[in-house]
Order: structure tokens, then C-alpha cells, then sequence
């Protein structure tokens, strides 16, 4: 029977997706691509994006249906919001030039819009983004609209481009402009190290650091490498120093916390102040100064955290990390979100992170996009689904349990070992040992030969 006929009749569909093609069942359930943690259930919040990269909401919006509840940017340059019935708008498009050679999931097509952030008592939304020059070289920027304070807007009033403080230094895929966070009159942004890993501790290149401005994108005198009010000296900006990809950037009560995606390994950390955190392209230099390391890299992509007084995914979950992992399907190294629990008191990781959330399909796939809204832990996927779909979905406490799939429900354990960082000092099958080998080896027959 020829293949068309019989997908006819059997019920199958073709889906084409970023140059491959899926079969997936017309039943196909979204829910089969993601296991959540025990009391907790995945619902679809909205639907209709293409490689939503960042989410940000509205701390206090609006009473009327039409009113921004949050915002979605877009890889490729395009800026939505989402009002309380769950209508979607396009805020702004075309933001910028930027065409990769490549589409995803090919690392060419990694660039373009990739952090926002609001400042709702002047309506300030800031976006950053990679972009293309007039000369053809990739360079970071940031874009601040103006928006109506408070409650926020469908479409911007005006906005203004953070162009000059970027534009004498080069960028580069990947390892871009990231996260940014308004702290009361303070803007902090993480920026890439642009595959110039020798550059990322030079306190006078825009590369490898997390930087902070004043909301009109000026140096504050108060940095602990100013001199002056030149806004294209980077050492104006730079708050601390020697990062590989500060993609996942989070500040608490002051307090500034760092995702670091490394090579094969990734690190968790607190910064302070003026401090250099080392990274010189090896690998080893990814370690210095981390409250905990990945082994091997789950990739983290952004940062956010629950006040301890804040009940919203019950007290378990209350003064938490939730950290989005890109991880790499191809190479068993899922998706996600995994939870870090960190003493504020004695600056240290209580226990291994882990899953909150897990992707368990079969195509690649990545989290990049995570955020704490009003009645749950939002978050979207970059690809699209088995039926085409890309959505904003949301965590919500379950009572019942009913939710049927669990993180710690995998095929194959070594996964699991894997994610627990196990293979930092034990080896499968010549599989691991970053950390020197000190444990023994866990393969089957080597293990029991020891025992």
C-alpha cells in the first residue's frame, strides 16, 4: 500500500518542522512531551508563537479583559502581548535586522530577541536582542519602549535604542545578549562572551560580563570600574566580570545570581561586586567560585525565583531557584526545569537541584522562556510540537495528582545519573568522569566485579 494511502486511512497527519518531517497520531496529546513534579498539573495558557524566547509579566495589571497581562518576545524580532482574556497581540515587530544563514535548530539560527523586562512604574519595557550591522557584523542592543505606566499598553508610544553602547563591540551567536532585570533606577543585563573567551575578563570589552545602567542606558557612577560618563567604555558598565554565557540572570533583594552555561559543564553562583569569576575557555575555569556545577552542562537559559513568603506552588516550593535548562535531546541531556534550594544566610546549595519540569519527547526541543505569573509557573518550549503547536504553558498545584507523567519516569537510568551530576567523579562505559574519576566505575560489569 503506498504511503500516502495508508497514512490516509490510518489517521496519521505530516507535520513539517524546522526542515523534518514528523508523523505524530491526530490524538497526539500535548501532555505526552512533559512530566511535572508530584502535586502538580500542566495546563495550556495560550497558543500561537514562533520560537517564543522570554515572558515577562505585568506585576499589577489592568481590571479589564483587554488589559497587558504579559509580554512574549520572539527570536526573530517580534514583541506580543497577552491581555487577561487571553487575547494576543503584536506590540511590536521587525525590531531589528537579523537573518540567519541557517534556520533552527541548525547554531546558526541561534541569535535575535532574547530578554525583557518591565518597569512598571514609568511603563518602560526593555527588550535585548542580537542584530545585524550595516556592515554585516552581529552587535547587542537594547530597546526601551515607552508604554503606559502601572497597567502597560497594546502598543508602545515611543521608544528609544541603547544603539551607541553596544556598537563598538562585537557580538556573536549563542553567546549574546541575554536576561535583563530592572532593580528600582538600576538596569543589570548579562551579555555573552561572544566566543572570545580571552575577552570575557577585560573590564574594557562589552563581552563575558553582567553590566549596570541607569533606565536611559547611561554608566552610574557608583560601578566599580568607572571613570567617567562615556557611554561607550564598557569598564563604565561592568558590575562584575569573567562569564561564558550569564544567559540565566536573577537579582534578589539586591543580590545578583547567575546561570553560567559552560562547555560541558555549568555553573550556579552568586556575583558580588567588582568580582572576576574567571572563565578563560577552559573548562575547568567554569568551576571557580560556583555554589554547584552541572556535569555534564544541562545548558541554563533563564533564572527566576519564589519569595520564601510566597505560597503560589505550595511551602515546599516557597524560596526557591527555578532554573530553565536548554539541555539536548540527541544527546540525553533533557529539557526543562529543575529547582535549587539556597540558603540565603550561608550563601550555599542545600541539596542537587532537581527536575521540576522535564521534557520527555522524542524531538529536540528547549526551555528558554520561564517566568512567575499570578496563579502559576508559566513557561514555553522554543519548538513547536508534534501538531505544530507552540504554546505558553502553566504549572499549577493538583490536589488530585491526576497529571500522568513524573520526572523521574525514564527509560533509561543513566539518564538520571546523568542529571544528578553522578558522572562528575564516576565513569559509564567511558561516559563521564569530568571530575577526575575519584568514584568508581558504575558500568554493570565493572561495578559488580568491584563489589
Amino acid at each position: 500500500m503506498k504511503l500516502w494511502l495508508k497514512m490516509l486511512l490510518t489517521g496519521t497527519t505530516l507535520f513539517l518542522s524546522m526542515g523534518a518531517v514528523v508523523s505524530a497520531q491526530t490524538t497526539f496529546d500535548w501532555r505526552s512531551d512533559w512530566a511535572v513534579a508530584d502535586g502538580f498539573t500542566i495546563v495550556e495558557d495560550t497558543t500561537g508563537y514562533h520560537f517564543p524566547s522570554a515572558i515577562a509579566f505585568v506585576p499589577e495589571p489592568g481590571p479589564d479583559p483587554k488589559d497587558p497581562l504579559y509580554f512574549v518576545t520572539e527570536l526573530r524580532g517580534t514583541l506580543k502581548v497577552v491581555t487577561n482574556d487571553r487575547s494576543i497581540f503584536t506590540f511590536a515587530e521587525n525590531v531589528f535586522q537579523f537573518k540567519p544563514t541557517e534556520e533552527l535548530p541548525s547554531g546558526q539560527g541561534q541569535g535575535g530577541m532574547g530578554g525583557i523586562c518591565l518597569d512598571p512604574a514609568r511603563g518602560y519595557i526593555f527588550v535585548t536582542f542580537l542584530y545585524t550591522d550595516a556592515n554585516g557584523r552581529m552587535r547587542n542592543n537594547i530597546v526601551r519602549y515607552q508604554s503606559k505606566p502601572g497597567t502597560f499598553s497594546l502598543q508602545p508610544e515611543g521608544f528609544i535604542a541603547f544603539t551607541e553602547v553596544f556598537a563598538g563591540y562585537e557580538s556573536g551567536l549563542a553567546h549574546h545578549i541575554g536576561a535583563c532585570q530592572v532593580v528600582d533606577d538600576q538596569l543589570f543585563v548579562g551579555i555573552g562572551e561572544a566566543w572570545q573567551p580571552h575577552l570575557a575578563r577585560d573590564i574594557e570589552q562589552m563581552v563575558g560580563k553582567i553590566y549596570r545602567m541607569s533606565l536611559d542606558g547611561k554608566p552610574l557612577p557608583d560601578n566599580p570600574f568607572y571613570i567617567d560618563d562615556d557611554v561607550t567604555k564598557a569598564r563604565n558598565y561592568v558590575w562584575a566580570s569573567g562569564f561564558r554565557n550569564p544567559y540565566a540572570m536573577q537579582i534578589v533583594n539586591g543580590r545578583v545570581f547567575v546561570g553560567d552555561n559552560g562547555v560541558g559543564t555549568d555553573r550556579f553562583v552568586e556575583v558580588q561586586r567588582g568580582e572576576d569569576y574567571g572563565w578563560n575557555g577552559q573548562e575547568n575555569s567554569i568551576h571557580l567560585r560556583a555554589a554547584y556545577v552541572w556535569v555534564p552542562s544541562l545548558a541554563p537559559t533563564t533564572l527566576q525565583y519564589l519569595p520564601p513568603d510566597n505560597m503560589l506552588l505550595g511551602a515546599d516550593n516557597a524560596g526557591k531557584f527555578f532554573l530553565g535548562m536548554a539541555g539536548s535531546v540527541r544527546r540525553g541531556k533533557m529539557p526543562g526545569i529543575v529547582r535549587i534550594s539556597y540558603d540565603m544566610e550561608q550563601s550555599r546549595v542545600l541539596a542537587v537541584p532537581d527536575y521540576f519540569l522535564r521534557f520527555r519527547g522524542k524531538q529536540e526541543q528547549m526551555v528558554v522562556a520561564v517566568a512567575i505569573g499570578p496563579d502559576g509557573l508559566y513557561f514555553a518550549p522554543l519548538y513547536a510540537n508534534q501538531a505544530g503547536q507552540t504554546a505558553v504553558y502553566k504549572i499549577v498545584p493538583d490536589p488530585t495528582n491526576s497529571y500522568p507523567y513524573r520526572p523521574l519516569q525514564v527509560e533509561d537510568p543513566r539518564q538520571i545519573i546523568r542529571e544528578r551530576g553522578c558522572l562528575g567523579c564516576h565513569q559509564i562505559r567511558g561516559d563521564g568522569g569530568f571530575g577526575g574519576a575519584a568514584g568508581p566505575p558504575l558500568s554493570r560489569e565493572l561495578l559488580i566485579a568491584n563489589v
